[in-house]
């Protein structure tokens, strides 16, 4: 049998993959002749005879008057003179770019980034909520809260509302407008979480949105992405909200703060956290409380921050480790696979953004924020409003960028605090 030189160019979506097939450079059989000993080929003699032509030649050269079965061509040697040929090349994705499907021991690669974010946008939800008369040390639920998210907004009434404004060149933002009843001052409690439930894992066809995670030469296996996406972001990105009086366009960090992930709720400085249930959702709900009255020398923060994680490059045979997805196939058809972890704080960190805002004389009322400021994890940008600012400080080692929002005046039952939460 004969190979040739094979050299196919795939191009496929986001990727350029160059596979070398099995070579030889040997001539091919002659017409009617055959490679192996004991047949009569054209021209040639029977059993272990010369063929005319010569038999099949080793990689390096064209057999010259090649022997029968267990014969040798010029230039290598070969089991009834038939080449061995070359093993097919590596193949990786090229960064970013996970392998979707293998065809014929050729990878397919694209993009995870979009699906990345939009796993998110589908899963991370967060919570705004008030009471009254729960100081230091209170761990009871919200009076009132609410829920934004990229698909919405739901509020439950009394007073507090959902609007869609445009801020500045973020068009479309869908807020939650929190009233607080009363004087604000000692005593009342502000609370915040985020909450990202988890995503789908189950092995799935090789289509849109699904990554390859098994292969053992015929077969290929995927899954989804958005349960290996949202895992990651789940314990390693939070929610940071805090406070501090006497702060009227100061650049200080709060004196209170607390900061809630999907798993875990860490008080920070000077007040609670807990585990509580919000309608059916088990959320980590951070909350500091106020002290004296609030009012224009009082500043409110809000800040987005992940831990820094790495996913390093592993080999597997047959299936890729929990959690990773193949970005490349070894010349023995063994997988190269990569976890998800810089990806999902790659898509959070460039497209989830926290909205918060605030106005005056709002009772029940569905107007923008006078107020208001905009955060990332890595960045912080105000919005309109006098006396706002954006600080980093470090919390647990890290830098975190934080909006402080001050408010105007006394602080009562007819301002309204806003925020939205959108993956894009």
């Amino acid at each position: 049998m004969v190979r040739a030189l094979h050299l196919t160019l795939l191009i496929v979506p986001g990727c350029l993959v160059d596979v070398t097939g099995p070579v030889s450079q040997g001539a091919g059989t002659p017409s009617g002749g055959s490679d192996v000993g004991g047949e009569t080929s054209s021209g040639g003699a029977p059993n272990g005879g010369a063929a005319s032509g010569g038999g099949n030649a080793g990689a390096g050269g064209a057999g010259a008057g090649g022997a029968g079965a267990g014969g040798a061509g010029a230039g290598g040697a070969g089991a009834g003179g038939e080449a061995t040929g070359g093993a097919p090349a590596a193949q990786h994705c090229p960064s970013g770019e996970f392998i979707t499907t293998i065809r014929a021991g050729e990878i397919s690669c694209a993009p995870i980034d979009a699906v990345a974010t939009q796993s998110l946008a589908e899963s991370c939800t967060v919570y705004s909520g008030w009471r009254n008369d729960c100081g230091t040390g209170c761990t009871t639920l919200p009076d009132r809260y609410g829920t934004t998210s990229s698909s919405g907004c739901v509020a439950p009434g009394q007073d507090s509302t959902c609007q869609t404004h445009n801020l500045g060149a973020d068009t479309g933002v869908q807020l939650f407008g929190l009233d607080v009843d009363g004087t604000v001052g000692t005593g009342d409690r502000f609370y915040a979480a985020i909450n990202c439930l988890p995503g789908n894992a189950e092995e799935a066809p090789c289509a849109e949105g699904n990554f390859v995670t098994g292969y053992d030469g015929e077969v290929v296996e995927c899954r989804p992405i958005s349960g290996a996406i949202v895992d990651y972001v789940r314990p390693s990105c939070s929610l940071v909200t805090g406070w501090r009086d006497m702060c009227s366009g100061c650049p200080t960090a709060p004196a209170k703060y607390a900061r809630s992930s999907s798993t875990v709720c860490s008080s920070g400085v000077g007040d609670t956290c807990a585990q509580v249930m919000l309608g059916s959702e088990a959320v980590q709900l951070a909350s500091f409380s106020t002290e004296g009255a609030v009012g224009e020398d009082d500043k409110f923060y809000v800040g987005l921050r992940c831990d820094a994680v790495t996913s390093p490059e592993t080999t597997s045979v047959g299936t890729c480790l929990p959690a990773e997805f193949a970005v490349g196939l070894e010349a023995d058809g063994s997988l190269v696979c990569r976890g998800l972890a810089e990806t999902a704080m790659a898509a959070f960190r460039n497209h989830c953004s926290l909205f918060y805002g605030w106005r005056d004389g709002c009772n029940a009322c569905t107007n923008a924020p006078t107020k208001w400021g905009r955060v990332q994890d890595g960045s912080c940008a105000l919005g309109s409003g006098q006396d706002d600012t954006c600080i980093t400080m470090d919390i647990a080692g890290q830098p975190v960028h934080l909006y402080g929002l001050n408010t105007d005046g006394m602080v009562d039952g007819n301002d309204k605090f806003y925020m939205a939460f959108e993956c894009k």
